[in-house]
């Protein structure tokens, strides 16, 4: 199941009635992708990227800017010849929100067009009743608006996150327990109307990979596997810079390759909460355990060592299935923890006449903040400008 908008984005109406709709040719994206990869470039440097002719980067590049999305910053020297004008996205050509739905709560991120993080806020709605998220994620996103003094007209898209796998209908999902009066819900079409925006919907390992992928190690590694550690274990996979999404969008549920027996050993933040209230120090819920975490604590090295071996069968089979450069360990998971699980576990990687497969580096996420919520506002900006 694809999600409803897809790679086509509705144009927002205060687009169409300035007469300046932002849909992008698919040159137009190439371009867009480069500038946005390399944060600056020349129009030499794109011809030489994309093998266009020089004329017809020129006339891109010109039909871009007319738009708003690209402009001309200071020359750059590169070899011999003249400088060259630098090139690079317009950071307020457009702006995009994400929303990440928690089992304990929600985040909010706004997001500029060339990936800066203009705001993250955590939300307090009155509860996790869907009506009370929308109404509590306006308030923020106005709040934001006004703080920072940002054009709203300027606001093209949301996307929203949330933990679960799609259902065979369309806009819906089947989240963990907490949120199950979520899953009765078209989120698209309910959060489409209520914002009036166009709405991009991903469960959160598939946001997070998306962030990944334009802001953090997708930067370096295009083909890399995301883990999302959170309540579940979930993640995505983003080969040559697109995400896959699969036949019904749930491609990622890395903990669907556990056995019956060994899944209830999965490496899930939950448990380890659990596991340390058992030890006799409480942690009330996950974000108290990410903003508190301590390795020091009884339960840590326990925990470690009850899911090293299903999170080593785990990245074995990511690396023989999809074989990408990396494997990225996100989500909610504090670096020590994640820099302790990468230490402690190992590829299952037999040598054949001395030399074993090449297996992915395994990385601590480089995206900073609440990796859901920017992976989230991230989507709109992504299928709807970017390759």
């Amino acid at each position: 199941m694809q999600a409803a908008l897809g790679r086509k984005a509705r144009i927002p109406a205060i687009f169409r009635r300035r007469g300046d709709p932002l849909t992008v040719s698919e040159n137009e994206r190439r371009v867009l992708e480069i500038v946005r990869r390399s944060g600056v470039t020349s129009r030499a440097d794109l011809t030489r990227a994309t093998n266009l002719a020089p004329q017809s980067i020129s006339r891109l590049i010109e039909a871009l800017m007319k738009r708003g999305l690209v402009e001309f910053g200071e020359k750059r020297i590169r070899g011999r010849g003249h400088p060259g004008l630098a090139v690079r996205l317009t950071r307020s050509a457009v702006y995009a929100v994400g929303l990440s739905i928690r089992t304990e709560g929600a985040d909010l991120a706004v997001v500029a067009f060339d990936g800066q993080v203009l705001a993250e806020r955590t939300l307090s709605p009155s509860s996790m009743a869907v009506t009370d998220v929308i109404a509590e994620a306006q308030a923020q996103l106005d709040d934001v608006f006004t703080v920072l003094d940002l054009d709203r007209r300027r606001l093209f898209g949301f996307g929203l996150a949330m933990s679960g796998f799609f259902t065979v209908e369309a806009g819906r999902m089947n989240p963990p327990d907490p949120l199950a009066h979520w899953s009765v819900t078209d989120l698209e079409q309910t959060f489409m109307q209520a914002m009036d925006l166009p709405v991009w919907l991903e469960n959160d390992g598939n946001a997070s990979a998306i962030g990944e992928s334009l802001c953090g190690v997708g930067l370096t590694h295009p083909s890399f596997a995301y883990l999302y550690f959170t309540y579940g274990l979930g993640g995505g996979v983003v080969l040559d810079g697109s995400l896959v999404r699969g036949a019904f969008g749930n491609a990622g549920e890395f903990s669907a390759m556990l056995s019956p027996e060994t899944h209830a050993r999965r490496p899930t933040l939950e448990s380890l909460r659990r596991l340390i209230c058992e030890h006799g120090v409480e942690v009330v819920s996950i974000a108290d355990l990410q903003a508190r975490f301590d390795p020091d604590w009884p339960g840590v090295s326990v925990w470690l060592d009850r899911v090293k071996e299903p999170l080593s069968d785990i990245l074995s089979a990511i690396s023989g299935v999809i074989d990408p450069s990396a494997i990225v360990f996100g989500g909610q998971i504090p670096r020590p923890l994640a820099e302790r699980l990468i230490a402690g576990v190992q590829f299952h990687n037999r040598a054949r006449r001395g030399e074993t497969r090449p297996t992915p580096a395994l990385l601590v996420s480089a995206v900073r903040g609440n990796a859901a919520a920017i992976g989230a506002a991230s989507m709109p900006l992504k299928y709807a400008f970017f390759q």
